[in-house]
């Protein structure tokens, strides 16, 4: 079987431009990446690792102002249309364990949503 985690990680490893970065932030399938280290030194490009659990569990109130001031400034980049999340699927609220089984069948790229 194809192991499209390597595969994607290597393909925008050599996509980024020249002294760009790339935030890795989960692995929803697959095995986790390798990246080979000479294409971060021949372009001088950064891969950066995001664990939003450790602003939640671990430092806990340390950074709880800058990671709320953080998601009201997407919230305002939302509302003034400089983002745009993809939504994959929209559940009513009765289909609410419908919505969780599609996330954990990963079945869709994408924001699941649950609306009243």
């Amino acid at each position: 079987s194809r192991d499209w985690s390597s595969d994607v990680c290597s393909s925008d490893l050599r996509c980024v431009a020249p002294e760009g970065r790339i935030a890795t932030i989960g692995y929803a399938g697959g095995s986790i990446p390798q990246i080979p280290a000479n294409l971060l030194l021949l372009k001088n490009i950064a891969v950066c690792g995001l664990n939003m659990g450790y602003y939640k569990l671990a430092a806990g109130a340390r950074y709880e102002a800058r990671v709320r001031a953080l998601f009201d400034q997407l919230g305002r980049w939302f509302v003034e249309g400089r983002i745009h999340p993809v939504t994959a699927a929209r559940f009513p609220l009765e289909r609410a364990a419908d919505a969780f089984a599609a996330v954990l069948d990963r079945a869709h790229l994408g924001h699941v949503i649950v609306e009243p």
